[in-house]
């Protein structure tokens, strides 16, 4: 699985990126847990480990966009932010692609060589 929730300190949820995307269904089902919390109805902060992230192929990141397109749809954003801590290069450059393809729903914090990145909605 391309993703794990841990929502044991809920509103913050913390989210432990694997090495790749295995196909499709698993960008799904990461997709799926992600709109999970949006049914819940509560609101709610993201905390991205990447740390474990090697080769994903950046058509995820077209679709990652897309998807944020569609929560933008959405009446309620129950995002509040997100910090995305980085660890490698290109995961930055991914990272780059989505926001620079779609905004983000909520503020996005990127903390990368003890930078922080600051990306609003």
């Amino acid at each position: 699985m391309f993703a794990t929730f841990d929502n044991s300190d809920f509103p913050t949820v913390k989210v432990t990126l694997s090495k790749t995307i295995v196909d499709r269904n698993d960008f799904e089902i990461f997709l799926q847990e992600w709109l999970k919390l949006y049914d819940n109805g509560e609101y709610f902060t993201f905390v991205f480990d990447t740390q474990n992230v090697g080769f994903i192929n950046p058509k995820y990141s077209v679709l990652m966009s897309l998807f944020i397109k569609e929560l933008k749809k959405r009446d309620i954003q129950y995002l509040e932010k997100s910090e995305i801590y980085v660890y490698n290069k290109f995961t930055m450059y991914l990272l780059d692609l989505i926001f620079n393809l779609q905004k983000p729903v909520a503020p996005v914090y990127i903390i990368y060589n003890g930078d922080i990145k600051t990306i609003k909605p």
